[in-house]
């Protein structure tokens, strides 16, 4: 397991061999650059919110109506430059020049005033422009995916376990630098241990999905585990350069995936198995003793090896079909 952001080891929870279950927290790494940067983004997209709720709602009410009187005292100015300038010019010679262009130049700034008042109230009856709401609209969004990105990158300081688990290997200390993606901690399931074995032609038509099967391994030589087969290849291959049956070494095999009992958790990766059909008789699921007699000298049985992941098959088995085999682990 790791971290998609990498950074400096603030604290590590755990040894190696400890159990662990789903969301255990492995390794936190030091966050305080991450966590003010979050702040200064979720307060910009506040901002940048209130903004864009403004800009939806429009003028207020209120707004509108000081406009529209501001343009009613316009259109009165107006008028009344309008009637001073026209007295003005019938008057004759009873008014002066200057008298005259003072009257046309109130009229003028009257006009402007006027036209000016109405644009005014005309834009906010109108309201926000569509252009305006769509870049506010914008500019929250970036805003908003910068905090999820955040979020997520917080969110990834901590390492956590993705399931029950033993922690096999986790070889980080307070302080060490990580690179983004880096390995911090191996974890091997417990629920799910499982052998890959190559099966020889010669024997795979004893092997049926669901099967029992029994499993021994070397340092337990009296006891059995008991196994189901999950997973038959569908399509040969040919036998490893290391795996060898104990009849023979075969032209091809198929590969076979075996799901192992272990109620005392005393089964590791990479630990030698042999995997062996069961006879008749007990509670015994074959179809081999039903339909196939195998010889009286020839047991079916397959060498591998007990793995997280599947590794490389078990070298020089005495006489079954071998191979690699497995468990899960994360």
């Amino acid at each position: 397991v790791g971290s998609r952001v990498g950074g400096r080891v603030e604290a590590v929870f755990v040894d190696e061999g400890d159990e662990v279950t789903a969301g255990t927290v492995l390794v936190r790494f030091e966050r305080d650059d991450l966590e003010a940067e979050l702040e200064e983004v979720r307060l910009r997209a506040e901002r940048l919110k209130t903004t864009l709720d403004k800009l939806e709602a429009g003028p207020r009410p209120q707004e509108v109506e000081v406009a529209r009187q501001q343009w009613n005292i316009a259109v009165a100015r107006l008028k009344n430059a309008t009637s001073t300038y026209s007295r003005r010019r019938e008057s004759g010679e009873f008014t002066t020049a200057e008298e005259l262009d003072r009257a046309a130049s109130n009229l003028a700034v009257a006009q402007g005033e006027e036209r000016a008042a109405r644009e005014e109230l005309n834009l906010l009856e109108e309201g926000t422009r569509a252009e305006d709401i769509l870049i506010a609209r914008r500019s929250l969004e970036e805003a908003e995916a910068r905090v999820k990105v955040l979020d997520d990158q917080l969110d990834e300081s901590e390492v956590v376990a993705p399931l029950d688990a033993v922690v096999e290997v986790c070889d980080v200390e307070p302080g060490d630098l990580i690179a983004a993606g880096a390995p911090l901690a191996v974890l091997v399931r417990k629920d799910e241990i499982w052998v890959r074995c190559f099966v020889p032609t010669t024997q795979i038509t004893f092997l049926k999905p669901g099967e029992l099967v029994d499993v021994e391994i070397d340092s337990r030589p009296d006891e059995v585990f008991e196994g189901k087969v999950l997973r038959i290849n569908r399509v040969a291959e040919y036998t490893p350069r290391n795996v060898q049956t104990f009849e023979q070494r075969e032209d091809q095999v198929f590969g076979v995936k075996v799901e192992v009992t272990d109620p005392e958790n005393v089964l590791r990766p990479g630990m030698a198995a042999v995997v062996r059909l069961r006879e008749d008789g007990g509670d015994a699921v074959t179809t081999a003793a039903e339909t196939v007699e195998p010889r009286p000298d020839e047991e079916e049985q397959a060498e591998s090896q007990v793995t997280d992941g599947g590794t490389e098959p078990a070298v020089d088995a005495p006489r079954e079909a071998s191979g690699p085999s497995g468990a899960d682990g994360a």
